[in-house]
């Protein structure tokens, strides 16, 4: 029976605090086919996105959806990088 005296064990929980956070970085790189300078179409560019981890919980199941590409599921990870292609049209 627990009498709440300073003598009894009694069980502590303490809640910690969550930071949720990520970050993205999105950077394009233009495949000059013809190396003229100028974007025509049937060139490419590719595009890279960084997905970081910055907060202090896990992450999983992360998805980067771009209104401009079909982008794949990017794996759970501290960091992850995936590049996409997109032709000039």
């Amino acid at each position: 029976m627990d009498d709440d005296s300073n003598l009894e064990d009694d069980t502590t929980t303490t809640p910690l605090p969550q930071d949720n956070s990520i970050a993205i970085i999105k950077e394009g790189t233009f495949n000059d086919a013809n190396a003229d300078g100028f974007a025509q179409v049937g060139e490419t560019i590719d595009y890279d996105f960084t997905v970081t981890n910055t907060g202090d919980t896990a992450l999983n199941n992360i998805t980067v959806s771009d209104p401009l590409l079909v982008a794949p599921t990017v794996a759970s990870r501290a960091a992850q990088s995936r590049i996409w292609h997109r032709v000039l049209v």
